[in-house]
């Protein structure tokens, strides 16, 4: 009985987590592993929710501790690999990825963050194996541009020859398609245009849908600063990108 009262607190904590409401979703991932402390799914899930609310260290040890009891446990593997790419640990962070990955090669998230962990590092060419996995599984503008942005720094001739495939491209999403245009045609004040219309649409949505398409806004406009050469501003949008937006990457990037 007290292992399936263990995973329904786990159950609400992932439900919890969801609808963004990480510390309730915490508080019951501590009451379920005061039942079953060695539940490695409930240890990682509470490393997911302190993520999630900015306590990286608090996370990274129920990482740990989910790998000191499950070491084929790649989930926490791949969530110990982000962690450390958020605390600057890259070459770490390369490592657990690699874990992850040996542990198990389809898990599409650890090709992907083991690529920002790459760019991170400026070895684009290591990143875009990485990157052409990980589109292979998710057909998403956001990781187009990240591949972008590798070839752009590796292999110019291939850099314009994507670039002109990408501005062929038709995402099913028109805000995608937008920011897909704002970073690849000549003529980007369209794509801007768009871009900014779609954020002033969503401005009566509740915090956190706003925060991600504030995040996206952002995230795009560092990039095209980025092959503008101006990197000041490049990071300045890169980090507003990642301050409001932890959230939005825990929920993608990591698994609970």
């Amino acid at each position: 009985k007290a292992p399936k009262a263990a995973q329904l607190y786990g159950n609400r904590s992932i439900l919890l987590s969801r609808l963004g409401r990480y510390e309730d979703a915490l508080r019951d991932c501590v009451d379920g592993l005061k039942i079953e402390p060695k539940n490695a799914d409930l240890l990682n899930s509470a490393g997911v929710n302190c993520v999630s609310l900015g306590a990286y260290q608090a996370g990274q040890e129920y990482y740990r501790e989910a790998i000191d009891i499950d070491p084929k446990f790649h989930y926490a593997w791949n969530n110990l690999g982000f962690v450390k790419y958020l605390f600057g640990e890259y070459d770490e962070s390369v490592k657990a990825l690699d874990r992850a990955i040996e542990l198990d090669p389809k898990y599409y998230n650890a090709y992907l963050n083991r690529a920002l962990a790459y760019i991170a590092l400026e070895d684009y060419e290591a990143a875009l194996p990485d990157m052409d996995h990980a589109l292979s599984e998710n057909d998403d503008a956001k990781l187009m541009i990240i591949k972008l942005y590798c070839l752009h720094n590796c292999d110019r001739k291939a850099f314009r020859r994507y670039k002109n495939d990408l501005k062929k491209h038709n995402c099913a999403d028109p805000q995608q398609q937008a920011m897909l245009d704002f970073i690849t045609r000549k003529w980007w004040q369209t794509g801007k245009s768009a871009m900014k219309k779609t954020v002033r649409e969503n401005e009566d949505k509740p915090k956190y849908d706003y925060d991600e398409i504030m995040c996206e806004a952002s995230f795009y406009y560092g990039m095209r600063y980025y092959f503008w050469k101006m990197k000041g501003l490049k990071r300045k949008y890169m980090q507003q990108c990642i301050d409001c937006d932890i959230p939005y990457f825990a929920e993608n990037y990591m698994a609970k």
